[in-house]
């Protein structure tokens, strides 16, 4: 999962903050959760619930 979709959500990220560290930090963020709430969650969708965590991330940076 990890390697099939890092690339599209770091792109997102960065297109949304125009800066590259914070864009990979960003990515990162969204797999860690995914992985500690593992568990917990049932993805039915896995591309659209990564791309919609990626822009929830971004929007949480930019607010502050």
């Amino acid at each position: 999962i990890y390697l099939r979709y890092w690339y599209k959500l770091y792109c997102i990220a960065y297109n949304q903050t125009g800066i590259q560290e914070e864009a990979k930090e960003l990515a990162q963020e969204v797999f860690l959760s995914l992985w500690k709430r593992r568990a917990d969650v049932e993805i039915i969708y896995l591309y659209l619930y990564l791309t919609l965590a990626i822009i929830n991330q971004v929007y949480d940076f930019i607010k502050f």
